[in-house]
C-alpha cells in the first residue's frame, strides 16, 4: 500500500491474535474461541467456525479484539481489491444501503482492511439459503417475498433487494453468494443486513449486461425483466439514481476519508466502468 499512502494515512497495525497459524490449537480451544466471538458479536456460530478442524473457510482465524470490540480482518490479494472495499462502502451508502465500515489494516506482511462487527443482538442473522430465498429465476424473488403472508414489512424487504440489484449492477459486482449476503431477522420481519465484501467488483472482463447473485438474475436484455423494470416505479427511481452517480466524487470521498491517493490507472478504470454501465442503460432505453 506504500504507493497510495501519504503522511496522514492511517493504517491499523494488527497484532497476532490467539492463533499460531503454524500450529493450530485443538478443536476444544477453537470451539471456545468461536463461541466467545459468536456470543459477543451476535454473529451465528456457523458463520465463524465449521465446527470441526480449522479449514480454509473458517472465519474464526480472522477475528481480532481491539479495545473490547471485535473486528474482522480481510487480507486483500491486490491494491485494487483494497480500494474496491473502500469504494464499495461509499457506493452502498449512495444507494441508501447499510454497509460494513472498512479501515486500512496490516498484519505482518499481509495488507487489507478491517471492519468492526455490525451484528446486533436484537436480531438473528440468516443467509438466503436459510430463508429459502435461493434458486429463484430472474427476479422471481420479489414476488416470493411479496406473496409471503407470514412476513411483515414485505415492501421494505423488496425495496432492499431492488436496491441491492441496481447497486451491484452499477458496480459490476461479482461473487455475491450465500456466504457474503446476510439478512437480519426479528420476529416476522426480515431486512437486508449491512453489505460487505466488495473485493470482486468493477471487473472489466465481466459481462455486466447480466448481473447474477444468490437471489436471482437482473438481465435487462430479457424482455420480461425489461418490462418489470420499466413498469416499476421504484426500479425507475433507482435507475435515475444510478444515472446521477458521480464517480469523481466517489473517488474523492474514498481518498479524503482514508487519506490516500488512488493511482491513476485505478481511477481511470472506475471512470470507464461508470461510463460503460450508463451508456448501456441509455442505449437500451429502459428508463421511462
Amino acid at each position: 500500500m506504500q504507493n497510495i499512502m501519504n503522511a496522514k494515512t492511517k493504517i491499523i497495525n494488527l497484532q497476532p491474535n490467539y492463533f499460531d497459524k503454524n500450529n493450530f490449537p485443538s478443536k476444544q480451544i477453537t470451539s471456545a474461541i468461536a463461541h466467545k466471538i459468536s456470543e459477543q458479536t451476535g454473529l451465528p456460530l456457523k458463520h465463524i467456525w465449521s465446527g470441526d478442524t480449522i479449514e480454509w473457510f473458517d472465519y474464526v482465524l480472522n477475528w481480532y479484539n481491539i479495545d473490547g470490540k471485535w473486528f474482522y480482518f480481510k487480507w486483500a490479494k491486490s491494491l485494487k481489491s483494497i480500494i474496491n472495499e473502500l469504494m464499495g462502502e461509499v457506493i452502498s451508502k449512495y444507494f441508501n444501503l447499510e454497509s460494513a465500515h472498512y479501515i486500512l489494516a496490516k498484519l505482518d506482511h499481509k495488507e487489507g482492511v478491517i471492519s468492526q462487527n455490525f451484528c446486533c443482538k436484537d436480531f438473528s442473522y440468516k443467509t438466503s439459503r436459510e430463508l429459502k430465498f435461493t434458486g429463484q429465476i430472474n427476479l422471481d424473488i420479489l414476488n416470493k417475498i411479496k406473496d409471503n403472508p407470514n412476513l411483515q414489512d414485505n415492501d421494505l424487504l423488496v425495496e432492499d433487494i431492488k436496491k441491492l440489484f441496481i447497486r451491484d449492477f452499477y458496480a459490476i459486482q461479482n461473487d455475491r453468494n450465500n456466504y457474503n449476503l446476510l439478512f437480519k431477522c426479528q420476529k416476522n420481519s426480515i431486512r437486508l443486513a449491512p453489505l460487505f465484501d466488495y473485493e470482486m467488483a468493477f471487473n472489466p472482463y465481466t459481462n455486466f449486461h447480466c448481473y447474477r447473485n444468490v437471489l436471482g438474475t437482473l438481465y435487462l436484455d430479457f424482455i420480461e425483466t425489461r418490462q418489470l423494470v420499466i413498469n416499476d416505479d421504484f426500479f425507475q427511481k433507482l435507475l435515475l439514481l444510478l444515472m446521477d452517480t458521480n464517480m469523481p466524487l466517489f473517488i474523492q470521498e474514498v481518498e479524503d476519508t482514508n487519506e490516500i491517493i488512488i493511482p491513476h490507472d485505478i481511477k481511470e478504470a472506475y471512470l470507464q466502468s461508470d461510463l460503460q454501465v450508463k451508456k448501456y442503460i441509455k442505449d437500451i432505453k429502459i428508463i421511462r
